[in-house]
């Protein structure tokens, strides 16, 4: 990934090597002629599988991209929904004990990918399930194909979504830039109990813009915002954001992107929600939001399950799944859904995603979990 040098220590991720899966091996490129025809089979076969099981986050636009893949292949996609590990671990994790194995493709947080399911052995090498020459053609990614792990093992966990997303989103119509303009004065007693958050004590946007504020300004910057300030927390993203839009809480900290899209389609006027733009650090994160695929471990329909991933980072995928969810992909090939998001190919930033940096999120959500009792 591309990174700003942090001097972190790495999390206790587990190391173990994925479980070889149960499903039939298959090329990882194809070449004219014989290449199509093996695609071909492919498809073939993932159509008389007939469905493809699906671990995604919650959200329309999802539900919609992958809309778009059931048309296109006439393969029904059933989806499991959850927001991160507290959703979706223990279902998965009970599943898998009793013997029902159900997911093909995880489509979520990446940090879900090369943690908990890794660690229960639910996740299978990502590699060789790249059939279509595009999607590893490494000129159409940004700062190329393998740029995209988000494991140490480069196995297991693909991003293909990245964008800057500012930590702090204010609805202007209560709040007047000359009331909140710098994130420092989001310190000020003014604003104790008036901004809403995700919730930081798990795997999160929340613990994620905490992360970012304890490698820029420190844990106790963290701890006295969190204790001084009484963030009210949820792990709803719709209600987080409707929150801010409807000035329930005017102030909101990892305001889904996707999310606001969503309320914008249904006619919410979101004229006056903007982001907080200041020039501090702890301003800005680099995003993956549930950008990451991965395969499950003995997925029961392992053609299908192929078949989406190559369609999902393809120029195809990449331009529906932006289109739909609102999020900039890394495919450059693909449309940029939010310009004001997009990065800056010029620039590092801080990367707390990562299974190599992910211990600052995981610190972060231990502060959380003490203060926010």
């Amino acid at each position: 990934m591309w990174l700003m040098p942090v001097a972190l220590a790495l999390v206790a991720c587990g190391s173990s090597a994925a479980r070889p899966s149960n499903s039939a091996s298959l090329p990882s490129t194809l070449t004219s002629g014989s290449g199509q025809a093996q695609w071909d089979t492919v498809v073939a076969d993932a159509k008389r599988e007939g469905k493809v099981g699906v671990i995604t986050a919650p959200g329309d636009g999802y539900r919609r991209a992958f809309d778009e893949f059931q048309r296109k292949f006439g393969i029904t996609v059933e989806l499991l929904v959850g927001q991160g590990s507290p959703d979706l671990t223990p279902k998965i994790d009970a599943e898998r004990k009793s013997g029902q194995f159900q997911w093909d493709v995880i489509v979520n947080d990446p940090s879900l990918m090369f943690g908990d399911l890794k660690r229960m052995g639910a996740m299978d090498p990502l590699r060789p399930t790249f059939l279509l020459p595009e999607v590893t053609d490494d000129g159409k990614w940004l700062h190329g194909f393998e740029a995209g792990w988000m494991d140490r093992d480069k196995s297991v966990a693909y991003d293909f979504v990245s964008y800057v997303s500012r930590t702090v989103t204010v609805n202007r119509y209560a709040v007047p830039e000359s009331q909140l303009s710098t994130l420092r004065q989001l310190s000020d007693a003014a604003w104790r109990g008036k901004v809403a958050m995700q919730d930081p004590r798990f795997a999160s946007g929340g613990a994620g813009v905490m992360a970012v504020w304890l490698v820029d300004k420190g844990e106790d910057s963290v701890r006295t915002f969190l204790r001084d300030q009484q963030p009210v927390i949820t792990r709803d993203n719709r209600q987080l954001a409707e929150w801010v839009v409807r000035n329930q809480y005017p102030v909101g900290i990892a305001v889904s992107v996707s999310t606001l899209a969503e309320l914008s389609k249904s006619g919410l006027d979101l004229k006056a929600v903007k982001p907080l733009i200041d020039d501090d650090p702890g301003s800005v994160k680099l995003s993956h939001a549930s950008g990451g695929v991965g395969l499950i471990n003995k997925a029961p329909h392992p053609n299908a399950a192929r078949v989406l991933i190559n369609w999902l980072l393809s120029t195809e995928g990449q331009t529906v799944y932006a289109k739909e969810t609102g999020y900039n992909v890394r495919r450059l090939d693909a449309p940029v859904a939010d310009p004001d998001s997009a990065l800056d190919p010029a620039k590092r930033y801080v990367e707390v995603q990562d299974e190599e940096h992910i211990d600052a999120q995981v610190r972060a959500s231990a502060i959380a979990q003490e203060v926010l009792k």
